[in-house]
C-alpha cells in the first residue's frame, strides 16, 4: 500500500545462486527504466529464495509479503 497513490509497485526476484556476478535493486531498476514506461519501473526490489506456489506450480501472489 502506498500513502500518495493507493498502491505501489513491488518486484520480488529469485536470484541464481549459480552467477558469479552480484545483481543489485539499482541494476534491476536500471534496466526495467529502459525497457518500460516510467509508471511500470517498481519502487521497491525485494530478494527472495523462492517464489510461493501452489499444487500447479503457479506463483500465489498473496503469499508474497515484504521481508521484515
Amino acid at each position: 500500500d502506498d500513502e500518495k497513490m493507493g498502491q505501489r509497485l513491488v518486484a520480488y526476484v529469485v536470484k541464481d545462486t549459480d552467477s558469479a556476478a552480484p545483481v543489485t535493486e539499482d541494476d534491476l531498476k536500471a534496466l526495467v527504466k529502459d525497457k518500460l514506461a516510467r509508471h511500470k519501473v517498481p519502487r521497491e526490489v525485494h530478494f527472495i529464495a523462492e517464489l510461493p506456489r501452489n499444487e500447479t506450480g503457479k506463483v500465489v501472489k498473496r503469499k508474497l509479503q515484504p521481508p521484515d
